[in-house]
């Protein structure tokens, strides 16, 4: 019995000195490791424990104003993206527009067509007054379609140049994190940005 009691309290000092063990190396040793592994890199830097300190602070406030900045830049992205859209839907209308200016120009040309043979019927008088209006007309036409091309070539150039602004918003902020990101297109409505695509990038 009582050496059944010998291996119990064995058992049990054993138990003890495992625990006793990991503690001491959970919480003294390994610490110990980490704070001279710690004090060696600072020795290394030549920078005393202090300026090592000051130089942690430093950066932390750094991080904090890149986090503001980032944030303030990220705001200013939904602004130009806001606007763009605003932009693409002048486009679209304007190009609408100029859909329609060239079926109108389109029916206009057939139906001048068909009036120049009625006209090959027609007194020579009343042939000339009708070329007078025609010659008119046409130039009414066009006019009016040389005035929504400039439109459209002013609303293309804002578009491009909005265009522009959120690449170099969006895509050089992402440069930071994709060095190889030099480039970027338009898809399906999205800006892309990466490597060798349709519009260089310039940060």
């Amino acid at each position: 019995m009582e050496k059944k009691k010998d291996v119990k309290w064995f058992h049990w000092q054993y138990l003890i000195l495992v625990l006793f063990l990991i503690f001491l190396v959970a919480f003294v040793v390994k610490p110990g490791i980490v704070g001279y592994t710690v004090y060696q890199n600072v020795k290394e830097t030549n920078y005393s424990l202090e300026t090592y300190g000051q130089q942690v602070n430093t950066l932390e406030s750094s991080l904090v104003s890149l986090k503001a900045n980032l944030l303030g830049q990220e705001k200013l992205v939904d602004v130009l993206q806001k606007q763009a859209s605003e932009n693409k839907d002048e486009l679209k209308i304007c190009m609408n527009e100029r859909e329609k200016y060239l079926l109108n120009s389109q029916k206009f040309k057939q139906e001048t067509d068909l009036l120049n043979e009625q006209l090959l019927k027609i007194e020579s008088d009343k042939i000339s007054q009708v070329k007078e209006k025609v010659e008119e007309e046409t130039v009414k036409l066009n006019d009016r379609l040389s005035i929504c091309q400039n439109n459209l070539d002013i609303v293309e150039d804002n578009f491009a140049g909005f265009v522009n602004n959120i690449a170099r918003s969006v895509c050089c902020k992402e440069l930071v994190d994709d060095p190889t990101i030099n480039s970027f297109e338009i898809v399906n409505d999205k800006l892309v940005c990466g490597s060798d695509l349709e519009s260089s990038l310039t940060c």
